[in-house]
Parts: structure tokens; C-alpha cells; sequence
């Protein structure tokens, strides 16, 4: 079954972005380098401390990158902790230089690793630092604009084809028109995800020239389409070949003639979880007119941040009502690493697009404390350890 990953990161990144900014207020402190400006082959030595809130996880490190600010090249290490505790310690990364690399300025970025859902570390000064390395003249890209992006419609329906007409201009330098071609992509905006054409392998190029500055082109929306909204996107060479430049058209709707199940009032059991323990979710459907047929039927997905699928589809059970208004049941029997996740909603008709909230899976970790009886002493271990009848724990 096909499912659009960028889908569910667009519903995934407001509650991601929760995280990150819990980080931008502590995370990094106290960075220096060896140098302030780098060769091809050399190594750049970045040292760096963490100042991390109590209940984060930096077991499994950071990573130090280097990315380029005007040719967009990147290149990084992973730092090891020489110091203290990966909560609150210092840090070191040793980071090689390519020998292929071009002259310019490197902004120096910090991110979490982990499992799941890790976060990513905001660089707490307000100068973030950069490094300039001496390599290779990069290459001279021409300056180009697109312009006067029209569609034949300003209300479509899954399947119809648009039709997209724009205009182009050369500022300075040259093009080839048979290699240089723009990229013309349609985008949901409610979702911020790439449409994809039909056949669904590579946006469509537009035929022309820039010499003559018309172009058109044209793009089969998918038959399997909810209702949303879109605008057209042209991706063209910019100042670099990694990131291009991009114009936009104006927004348009795509109304579906497909009737939407909602998935409501998701829940969980519990907030977090222990790696084999099992996980129940309830919520609520909402349509008009659907029949409880299997291909109606909702079924969930465990996802990470990835956006991976971690566990076969697991089937929801119907508990009271029906497909059109209904509360049901799903449950999961499954290990599962430590880290965070959450639930994707789908069905055959690909009539849903929800997803549930966050969930955790923690390891019990088992702690102990001393228990005093006037003065005989016991120690208690456990994950959660009480003193017995007539004991008081020691303060």
C-alpha cells in the first residue's frame, strides 16, 4: 500500500516543534575551535558543552556539521562526550575537512541523535559561529527568475489535468535549455507535501526555451486525492545546484469528490509505555454515507520520526455505532526500542489522513533506597521500591 510519508510530516511538525524549543533555551554552551579557518584534509577540532533540561536523552550523542552559506555543501562528525554526563558535560568532535570541498563560509550546526523522535539541539549564544575554509573555486551559476505563473483553473478535481503556463527570464550568464529545464511541481499547502503527477515518479518538465521566455506545462493530479488546497511550484537554477531557486503561483482548490472519514478523540491508555507492554488506542470516526465495507474500515500504523512504519498494520475493532459514527478499538502487542512515536490512521480507500498523538516507550529503570527502623537499616530496590510496614526512608 502507498502512503505519502511528507503526509504526516507536515501534521508531525507542530508537535515536534514543542521539543525543539524546550532545547533552544538551555542545549549548547561554551564552543570553541582550533582554528578559525580550515584547509582540504585538515581537521577542525570543535569543542563544545551540553546543558540539557533533566529529562533529556543524549545517550546516543550529537552530531557537528558544517554547512556551507552560499554553495550548500556539508560535512560532519560525531561528537564524543570526554566529560561529565551527557546531561549536563563536555564535548568533542573532530571533524576531517573533504578534499574536495569549495571556498566558503561554514555555519557550525548541533543536533541530537537518538531513537525516534531525538531532538535537536538550538545553539543557546546568539552568534553562531562559522568557520571559513580555503578549498576550491566553486562554480559561477547565471542569475534567472520565473515569472507570471498561471493555471487554465482555479478549481480542480482528483484526476483533471492542469495546465501551467509561466514565464522566464536570464539576468546574467547562460543556460542550456536542453539540460537545465525547470522543475514544475504542484504543492498541497494545508500539508505541505509535493503532489505527485501521474504517472507518480518525477515531476513533469515544462517544454520551451528561456531564449523565447514561455513555457508550459502540464500536470495529472492523482484519482486518490482528498480535498485541499495547492499551488503551483517551479524549481529552476538558482545560485547553486543543491538548492536552486523557486517561484510560486497563486493558491488554487483541489475539491475531492471522495467522501473523508475523520478520525476523532484519539486516546491512549497511558502517557508512556514500557518496550513490550501492550498499547491501546480508542477514538471516534465521523463521515456521512459510507458503508461499513473492509476497505472503509480504519487501521493504524506505529511511525517514527523517520516517518518508518515500525509495526504491521493493526486492524481497529468497531465497539459501538458504525464506519460514519462510531467509537472503536485498536491494540498493539509488540516491542519497541525506547523513544518517541506516534500513530498514523489509514484505510484501503485512502479516504483517511490522521495521525495520533505521541506516545513514549521508556526501559523501567530501577533505583534504591535506604529504609530505617530506629536502628536497623534495609535497602529496597525496584523500579518503583516502598519500606516496609514500620520503616521510614532515609531522607
Amino acid at each position: 500500500m502507498k502512503r505519502n510519508s511528507f503526509m504526516i510530516l507536515a501534521l508531525f511538525l507542530s508537535s515536534l516543534s514543542a521539543v525543539e524549543s524546550s532545547y533552544a533555551s538551555e542545549g549548547i554552551t561554551q564552543i570553541s575551535l582550533n582554528s578559525s579557518i580550515g584547509r582540504p584534509g585538515e581537521t577542525i577540532t570543535v569543542n563544545f558543552e551540553i546543558s540539557a533540561p533533566q529529562n533529556a536523552d543524549q545517550n546516543y550523542g550529537v552530531n557537528v556539521t558544517f554547512s556551507g552559506l552560499k554553495l550548500s555543501q556539508s560535512f560532519g562528525a560525531k561528537a564524543e562526550l570526554f566529560d561529565g554526563t551527557h546531561g549536563q558535560g563536555k564535548w568533542r568532535a573532530n571533524i576531517v575537512i573533504p578534499t574536495k570541498v569549495f571556498s566558503d563560509n561554514y555555519l557550525i550546526t548541533f543536533k541530537g541523535l537518538g531513537p525516534g523522535r531525538s531532538p535537536k539541539l538550538e545553539i543557546t549564544s546568539k552568534i553562531r559561529p562559522t568557520i571559513n575554509i580555503v578549498g576550491e573555486s566553486g562554480p559561477v551559476y547565471p542569475q534567472f527568475e520565473i515569472f507570471n505563473i498561471t493555471t487554465d483553473k482555479s478549481n480542480y478535481t482528483p484526476g483533471e489535468r492542469i495546465t501551467i503556463n509561466f514565464q522566464s527570464k536570464i539576468l546574467s550568464g547562460a543556460l542550456n535549455s536542453e539540460t537545465d529545464n525547470p522543475d514544475v511541481l504542484v504543492k498541497d499547502t494545508k500539508n505541505n507535501l509535493i503532489i505527485r503527477a501521474t504517472p507518480r515518479t518525477k515531476p513533469p518538465i515544462a517544454t520551451g526555451s528561456y531564449e523565447s521566455g514561455s513555457w508550459t506545462a502540464t500536470y495529472l493530479l492523482p484519482q486518490d486525492m482528498l480535498t485541499t488546497q495547492a499551488q503551483v511550484e517551479i524549481r529552476y537554477p538558482g545560485t547553486n545546484n543543491t538548492t536552486y531557486g523557486v517561484a510560486k503561483g497563486t493558491v488554487f482548490l483541489i475539491q475531492s469528490l471522495k467522501t473523508e472519514i475523520r478520525i476523532l478523540d484519539v486516546k491512549l491508555n497511558k502517557a508512556t509505555y514500557l518496550p513490550n507492554e501492550p498499547i491501546l488506542v480508542t477514538f471516534k470516526t465521523s463521515s456521512t454515507g459510507l458503508l461499513s465495507n473492509d476497505s472503509n474500515k480504519p487501521f493504524l500504523v506505529l511511525t517514527d520520526n523517520e516517518y518508518s512504519d515500525l509495526s504491521s498494520e493493526i486492524p481497529a475493532t468497531l465497539v459501538s455505532g458504525n464506519i460514519n459514527s462510531g467509537s472503536w478499538k485498536a491494540e498493539i502487542n509488540q516491542s519497541f526500542k525506547d523513544g518517541e512515536y506516534f500513530f498514523a490512521f489509514y484505510n484501503r480507500e485512502s479516504s483517511i489522513r490522521e495521525t495520533g498523538p505521541l506516545l513514549k516507550i521508556k526501559s523501567a529503570v530501577s533505583i534504591s533506597i535506604t529504609c530505617i527502623k530506629g536502628k536497623a537499616t534495609k535497602k529496597i530496590s525496584g523500579t518503583n521500591p516502598k519500606c516496609p510496614k514500620g520503616y521510614k526512608k532515609a531522607s
